[in-house]
């Protein structure tokens, strides 16, 4: 089973197509790939190689605090899954949108990481100063000897 659960999950990384960032953010002044872009394509994936996704935010007590989480499984049709699972942090835990936000935030970066999505600009290498530099073509040089 977990040769077929490879060899599939294989084919579907392989096969994803790059999205476009087609949404702006403009506190943070980016573009990111909308949420139904990215489920369209995991849609896409797990149809053509033999998954499903599923999404579920999860609550659970960390000693005097309650915490949210969000999990993503993907599952074979052999039944073979792997799973991640990501605290939600939100500003204001007690307010619904800012917690939805979160939830939509990770649901979009979880799925996108698990079944490796790509994007066509990664915002995180500018703000890493990972940025390719353009640089002239080197001259010829003639040999010292």
């Amino acid at each position: 089973m977990k040769e077929e659960f490879f060899k599939d999950y294989q084919a579907l990384v392989q096969d994803t197509n790059r999205l476009k960032k087609s949404e702006a953010n403009p506190f943070f002044k980016s573009k990111y790939v909308p949420l139904k872009e990215v489920l369209k394509e995991a849609k896409r994936l797990c149809k053509k190689n033999n998954f499903i996704f599923i999404q579920r935010p999860s609550v659970y007590s960390d000693k005097e605090e309650i915490q949210s989480t969000l999990i993503t499984e993907l599952i074979h049709i052999s039944g073979e899954s792997i799973k991640g699972e990501i605290k939600l942090v939100a500003k204001d835990k007690d307010d619904p949108q800012k917690l939805g936000g979160a939830i939509t935030y990770m649901r979009r970066y979880s799925l996108s990481t698990m079944l490796g999505i790509e994007e066509e600009d990664d915002d995180g290498n500018k703000a890493a100063g990972n940025v390719a530099k353009n640089f002239s073509k080197p001259g010829t040089t003639k040999a010292p000897f």
